[in-house]
């Protein structure tokens, strides 16, 4: 594109040009300042195309090479980054893993709570109705305790009266009575063993 621009600054200026602009170097065919496009000559339109086209291809070169070094950064932002953010998500991962398995821990000894809990209650009744039970036990041996302190009241004066009667015996009239029996029965039993 560059070439044929300038082959067309080369040419010669048409016939109703002035000399010297045909003749001008390129160096001094400059845009003139404050020349509207319709003002210009074909040459000095050229010119101007020609310096922006030149202008836009630097311009073009530079955001190239600006979009390349951009995609070089980000490339070598994303492997490094990348890597990175596979540890943290992997590790994320591990977390939410860790923290799944404790709530299935925890609500298995939640349950187990309960479970000891509702066990506790009932061995607390069972214990209610025990004690219930050696109250009721308890009263009857009160009861039994109280028969037994009337029975024993009730007999004493019975027993103390026998306990009298015995003291009262006169064991040597006793014993002298069994001696005199034992002679007379002595010579009868003889008799009847033969």
């Amino acid at each position: 594109m560059e070439t044929q621009a300038e082959e067309i600054l080369t040419q010669e200026a048409p016939a109703g040009e002035a000399p010297e602009a045909a003749e001008a170097p390129m160096d001094a065919a400059v845009e003139p300042a404050g020349k509207q496009p319709a003002e210009m000559n074909e040459r000095e339109l050229l010119q101007a195309l020609l310096e922006r086209q030149i202008q836009n291809e630097k311009l073009n070169r530079i955001t190239a090479i600006a979009l390349a070094a951009m995609a070089a950064v980000l490339l070598i932002a994303v492997l490094i980054l990348l890597p990175l953010a596979t540890h943290t998500l992997n590790q994320a991962y591990d977390t939410l893993a860790d923290a799944q398995t404790t709530a299935l821990q925890a609500q298995t000894a939640l349950s187990k709570v309960t479970e000891l809990s509702e066990n506790a209650q009932t061995s607390l009744d069972t214990l209610n109705k025990l004690a219930e039970r050696a109250e009721g036990s308890l009263d009857e041996v009160d009861t039994m305790i109280e028969n037994v302190n009337g029975l024993v009241a009730d007999n004493t004066g019975a027993l103390q009266e026998t306990l009298e009667k015995l003291t009262s015996i006169d064991f040597e009239k006793f014993n002298k009575s069994i001696e005199d029996l034992s002679e007379v029965i002595g010579p009868l039993a003889r008799l009847f063993a033969r």
